[in-house]
């Protein structure tokens, strides 16, 4: 089954959201941004494999598991929660 487009719609104005904030956007948190740009892409597509998405701008592990988290929400293996959970590192 398949999160519906209203779904995918909430999920990616949260994690709109989420990137307006002050701490996301400090450099230590470089590849969140980079893997919450991509989920917002894959999630807007409704992209349902990992075969889909472009890796070759996913240059970290983290952004890259980011990415395959948003996949599963579009597959509806993963609730948002756990997508807009990924733990930012503060300095």
């Amino acid at each position: 089954m398949k999160k519906t487009p209203l779904q995918c719609r909430h999920c990616t104005n949260l994690i709109k959201r989420r990137l307006k904030g002050k701490i996301i956007n400090e450099s230590q948190n470089s590849e969140i941004v980079s893997g919450y740009k991509a989920a917002i892409d894959i999630i807007s597509k409704g992209l349902e494999s990992y075969s889909k998405i472009d890796l070759s701008v996913l240059q970290t592990p983290q952004a890259r598991a980011i990415a395959f988290l948003a996949v599963d929400f579009v597959n509806d293996i993963t609730e948002e929660k756990i997508l807009l959970k990924i733990p930012l590192r503060k300095l």
